[in-house]
């Protein structure tokens, strides 16, 4: 029986997270760096690829006032070239527009010379995820980072792509499956279908109220 504290698991399916372990898992990466927080939250909250997330340019995000921030998935860092735009949770923005104003004055300061000729332009070309040393992370090194960090964490090995399948599951219990569908990305239905399934504790919900009417 699922106590809240562990995901329920269902044998031949990715094993999503639940709100705690997803919590636990974003803020151990916080303390590693703030960008292996935010781009856990880019997959985990946003339902974006791990490799949609490495290739992530300043220019693909756009940040304002309101609560209308995006972030553009373009055709050339997706891996079906299935374009999309994505709103941008107004917790995750604050975190975004904080590392965009740590990233911009560090390249500013390293980059004088060239910030001086081409401005923001050359800015807006760097990784929205880097490493200490500013460079954009191989896809593989972000992988292992949240696999060995989760199972330090939440007591077990978490790809990216569970992080993925994580938000399609619970984006699934507030909205219809075409929403998902345009969320992740997908151009068939069919390869959604395949990342979203009912919990246990949603098939007992269902069967009980089912099972109560008249």
């Amino acid at each position: 029986m699922n106590n809240g504290n562990s995901s329920e698991t269902q044998p031949g399916l990715l094993n999503p997270l639940n709100a705690d372990e997803l919590s636990r898992l974003e803020l151990a990466l916080d303390k590693i760096g703030p960008s292996w927080g935010i781009a856990a939250r880019l997959m985990g909250r946003l339902g974006l690829r791990v490799g949609e997330v490495q290739k992530l340019s300043w220019k693909h995000v756009e940040i304002y006032p309101s609560h209308d921030s995006i972030i553009h998935i373009t055709s050339d860092i997706t891996k079906t070239g299935y374009a999309r735009d994505l709103p941008i949770p107004s917790t995750l923005c604050e975190l975004i527009i904080e590392q965009r104003h740590r990233a911009r004055a560090a390249w500013f300061e390293r980059s004088q010379q060239e910030a001086a000729i081409a401005g923001e332009t050359l800015f807006l070309q760097t990784p929205v995820i880097q490493k200490n040393n500013d460079e954009r992370p191989s896809v593989r090194w972000m992988q292992m980072l949240i696999l060995s960090t989760s199972k330090k964490v939440i007591g077990r090995r978490v790809k990216p792509h569970t992080l993925r399948h994580t938000f399609a599951t619970r984006l699934l219990q507030e909205t219809n499956i075409r929403v998902v569908q345009a969320a992740l990305g997908h151009r068939s239905l069919r390869s959604t279908q395949i990342y979203t399934h009912p919990t246990m504790t949603d098939l007992r919900d269902a069967i009980e109220k089912a099972g109560g009417q008249d």
